[in-house]
């Protein structure tokens, strides 16, 4: 089974706890968290992610940047 993919969109992914990282390795979830402030940041970090999990405040994410991504 793969492991499910996670994009954490972020104005301070830095700031992420690594106990959050732990946490989700050991349910079989593949996190990656980067800061990302503009749509070519977004579509390099979260283009195959399955979920996107935004944190912070974010302006990035609109309705029309979803259909570029790929799941």
């Amino acid at each position: 089974m793969s492991s499910l993919k996670v994009a954490m969109v972020s104005d301070d992914a830095e700031d992420l706890p690594g106990w959050v990282r732990d946490e989700l390795a050991a349910a079989g979830i593949e996190l990656t968290a980067v800061k990302c402030g503009n749509i070519d940041e977004l579509l390099k970090c979260a283009a195959m992610a399955e979920v996107i999990w935004t944190r912070g405040r974010n302006e990035v994410i609109t309705a029309g940047i979803l259909p570029e991504l790929k799941n």
